[in-house]
């Protein structure tokens, strides 16, 4: 009896450890709301932590900075959004941080397996053009390539226009993500509403297959191309 509860033990205790075992890349995506009767932020998916090196980013951003993690005490900090927080890690598969007032980033590790010989700017021309892509029997979409208002200096967000079972045009955004030679795709409806994420698996003339990640309103698993 008394070995039994050792070994019980000794499995708590290295589970605990396992737990603690944060490396790799991970990114933030199906964030959780803590109070939805309060203000809260949105589609601020797409921030990357990156343990092997420190360092925290955004997945559009070209700057990264060091984070400090003390794993005892499960607290995290940075020059990033000013962190200076507590952090929840479940398991091995998702870490929870409060980055924005009301809303908790909730962290996974990636998948970054799917290596793709190109470039962001290839696989953008290759989406973009003049033809309304039917999604879900009811939903068109258009991705075009104009830089989106919201886009920062670097003009990586284009607007997406979507008709929606014979709506107005409704203006979105779309853009592409890249880590290790990997890409992302995000897109959003409308401005407004939640953001839509997938891993692009491979890259054809006429096609892009994805794994979706985060998905509200479609079920996309390709995006045939203009061509």
């Amino acid at each position: 009896m008394r070995n039994f509860l050792l070994l019980i033990f000794l499995f708590s205790i290295s589970e605990s450890i396992i737990g603690q075992n944060l490396e790799g890349i991970w990114m933030s995506y199906n964030d959780r709301i803590i109070d939805k009767n309060k203000g809260y932020s949105s589609n601020i998916e797409g921030v990357i932590i990156n343990f092997d090196q420190s360092e925290i980013s955004q997945i559009l951003s070209d700057t990264s900075y060091q984070i400090r993690i003390n794993r005892n005490e499960s607290f995290i900090k940075s020059e990033f959004a000013n962190l200076n927080t507590k952090y929840k890690l479940y398991q091995t598969d998702s870490l929870e941080i409060e980055i924005a007032s009301n809303t908790n980033s909730v962290f996974h590790p990636l998948n970054l397996n799917y290596p793709i010989n190109s470039t962001r700017e290839k696989i953008e021309n290759l989406i973009v053009g003049d033809c309304w892509r039917i999604l879900n029997d009811s939903i068109k979409t258009k991705f075009l390539n104009n830089i989106h208002p919201i886009s920062d200096r670097n003009g990586k967000i284009k607007i997406l226009e979507t008709i929606w079972d014979q709506s107005r045009p409704l203006v979105g955004n779309w853009f592409i993500g890249e880590i290790k030679n990997n890409f992302f795709l995000f897109l959003t409806v409308e401005d407004t509403t939640e953001r839509n994420i997938y891993q692009i698996l491979s890259v054809e003339k006429d096609k892009i297959d994805l794994i979706p990640m985060q998905e509200h309103h479609y079920r996309l698993r390709e995006i045939k191309t203009c061509m």
